[in-house]
């Protein structure tokens, strides 16, 4: 008997642990700006670039292994509103996607989508691949 209710003790420790941590990982992220990129097509992504109103570079992200992932942008381009995101992949074909965040905090996001695509890349691997 005092062995499950060690269990159930422990289960309640862990578990208070748990939310304490959420809560406090909730609080530091309201204080920076993050954009969630979500591949919405069916290729793999190689690189993706953030950039800022005059297209300078803000934040990179290289070979993602996840379809959604979040990009934190550094605090000197919290005046800036309009974002472009760039993403490139396998076949070096280039998605383009522009979003305009006004708020200087938060998280914000944006779904690269096969319409948003700007170059088409190497066409012939793609084929060749079943692309």
């Amino acid at each position: 008997m005092k062995k499950l209710l060690v269990i159930i003790f422990c289960f309640l420790l862990i578990g208070c642990s748990k939310n304490n941590s959420n809560e406090s990982a909730e609080k530091k992220e309201e204080k920076d700006r993050f954009i969630t990129v979500v591949n919405d097509t069916d290729q793999i992504l190689k690189k993706i670039v953030v950039k800022v109103d005059n297209g300078t570079e803000v934040a990179e992200k290289e070979k993602p292994k996840e379809k959604s992932f979040s990009i934190k942008i550094p605090r000197e381009y919290e005046e800036h509103t309009n974002f472009i995101v760039e993403a490139e992949d396998r076949y070096h074909a280039i998605y383009k996607k522009k979003k305009v965040i006004k708020a200087k905090k938060g998280r914000y996001e944006i779904v690269i989508k096969d319409d948003d695509i700007v170059s088409e890349g190497d066409r012939l691997s793609k084929f060749l691949n079943g692309d």
